[in-house]
This record gives structure tokens, C-alpha cells and sequence, in this order.
């Protein structure tokens, strides 16, 4: 942040990501999270979903699970997901139908995002709400600040920041809301200068 910085210890793990069968695993860096579980999504019901998209045909999905609600206990980077991709043509229906798409864990149903009938992305929930939870002090201890005091040190930038003739930008310095003036040492650097400037006989 501008003008504050919280420093906040987290602990990271390696583990060992492995498929059920066995036939894959990789090494990856997790941060602890001290919740039971990051968050929940409704159950997408693959049995359900796969009856009733041909194209998703011949697919087996390993959870079978019949609760409602489904809990997330890792959620992985972009980069992580990039080493379980496979070279497997994904499975792709009409407009707004789930995609299938084989990773070495197994396949993965996801959303495209875009239907009213699929609200939910498969593979993991990514409204912006969720996101929110999931970024908060209580689950990964990490949060961005919104305070009105940061909106207005922007504000402020915006309205001090002049375009000058030779191409460069100036404005005024930084100074934080709420602040009261600074002493004057005025007094002080006079008395420093004189005796800097006075010869001993």
C-alpha cells in the first residue's frame, strides 16, 4: 500500500499432486490456509450433466459425490494448471454447453459462463463474491485495502498530475490524508548555519 505495509508470516508447504491411479504427480508449492476448507460450490451433479450433453458422452468422472454443496480444499495457480494439461482435443458442444477437457488428473467439466441454465463453472466457482471470501484475512490472510483514505490519496494524484510542453509529467508530492503540519525548523537550521559558520578565534 501507499503509505502503510502490513507484514503478515505465511507458511508454504511442498506437496506432492498425484492422480488416483497413480499414473501422475507433480511437485507444488501450497500456501496454508487456516480453514477446514477455502469455500463451497454447488454440486454439478456429473452423472446428470454428462445424460444430458451428447458430446460429453464416454467421459467418467471420478467424484461421484451427492451433496448439495461441494468443498474446495486447494485451488491452483495458472501456472499449475498449464503442467496438467494434455494434448487431448477438448470436448466442445453448442453455444453455452459445458466443455470437457482431459488433464492428467482426469477430465475436468467446466462452464463456459455465458448460459443461465449453467450458472456454476464445474471444475471451480469463480464469481467475483467468492473470490472476495476467498482473499480475505480469515482464509489466505491476504487483503487488498478499499478505505476512503487510499481512494482519496488517488483522487488527489489525478488532479495534481500536469502533461508538461517537453512530453514529461510533474506534480505535487505524495502527502498523506489526516496528517497535521510539521513543526517549523526554521529557528533551529539558523542557529546550525551560524555556528557551522562561526570562526573561533
Amino acid at each position: 500500500m501507499m503509505f502503510s505495509n502490513k507484514t503478515i508470516e505465511v507458511e508454504v508447504y511442498k506437496m506432492q499432486l498425484a492422480s488416483l491411479d497413480g499414473s501422475f504427480n507433480m511437485e507444488i508449492d501450497v500456501t496454508k490456509a487456516y480453514k477446514p476448507q477455502l469455500l463451497e460450490l454447488g454440486n454439478p451433479r456429473y452423472g446428470k450433466l454428462i445424460a444430458e450433453h451428447p458430446h460429453l458422452a464416454g467421459i467418467v468422472m471420478d467424484d461421484d459425490d451427492d451433496k448439495d454443496q461441494l468443498p474446495i480444499h486447494l485451488v491452483l495457480g495458472a501456472g499449475d494448471l498449464a503442467r496438467l494439461k494434455t494434448e487431448t482435443v477438448p470436448k466442445v458442444g453448442g453455444i453455452n454447453d459445458p466443455v470437457a477437457e482431459l488433464t492428467k488428473l482426469g477430465w475436468v467439466i467446466y462452464s463456459p459462463g455465458s448460459s443461465d441454465e449453467i450458472d456454476v463453472t464445474m471444475l471451480t466457482k469463480t464469481v467475483s463474491s467468492d473470490f472476495e471470501r476467498l482473499c480475505q484475512i480469515a482464509v489466505l490472510g491476504i487483503t487488498d485495502s478499499t478505505s476512503t483514505e487510499n481512494d482519496n490519496v488517488y483522487e488527489d494524484f489525478q488532479q495534481q498530475l500536469a502533461h508538461c510542453d517537453d512530453g514529461h509529467y510533474k506534480m505535487n508530492l505524495m502527502w498523506k490524508p489526516g496528517c497535521t503540519d510539521l513543526p517549523r525548523n526554521e529557528t533551529g537550521s539558523k542557529r546550525r548555519k551560524h555556528g557551522l559558520l562561526k570562526v573561533e578565534p
